[in-house]
């Protein structure tokens, strides 16, 4: 299983211009999320392979904690490019680094005001948030909380 693992690294990854002293990254060759990361499966369920590059070389995450990158490269899973932290500390790190964006400047965004303005429309005239999330794209919690304003609260 560990070999198998690693043979789907190249060591010889790029290195980030910012961070050369960390050395090349170790770029996962496998299936990619659509945000770029590794994912491999091990028994059936899919795993983060940056999450599992770290438990085979430090041991178990512990509970409340993320993997972070030192070299902010998704497929990255060079163990020490990575560390451990929080969510709080993955959003500080990406200010720090000049990384962090929000709303329809995210790469990922799948709403924007516009959308938004018509969900909370839609919701209105009694669609249900399962058959907004379907329309726009999204995952209904998230459609749950756009039209109920716990997320994109300054949209009118």
């Amino acid at each position: 299983m560990s070999n198998r693992f690693w043979s789907k690294v190249d060591k010889d990854g790029p290195v980030q211009p910012h961070c050369p002293e960390l050395g090349p990254c170790w770029e996962w060759t496998g299936s990619r999320s659509p945000a770029g990361y590794g994912q491999t499966r091990i028994f059936w369920k899919l795993y983060a392979a940056h999450r599992v590059s770290w438990e085979k070389s430090n041991g178990p995450i512990p509970d409340g904690l993320r993997v972070l990158h030192k070299c902010d490269n998704p497929p990255c899973i060079r163990p020490d490019h990575l560390f451990l932290g929080t969510q709080s500390d993955n959003m500080l790190d990406a200010y720090r680094k000049g990384r962090h964006c929000q709303g329809v400047e995210h790469r990922l965004a799948k709403l924007n005001p516009h959308s938004v303005r018509l969900m909370r429309r839609l919701s209105a005239r009694g669609l249900s948030f399962s058959k907004l999330a379907r329309v726009f794209g999204v995952s209904t919690m998230t459609a749950h909380q756009a039209v109920r304003r716990r997320t994109w609260k300054h949209v009118e």
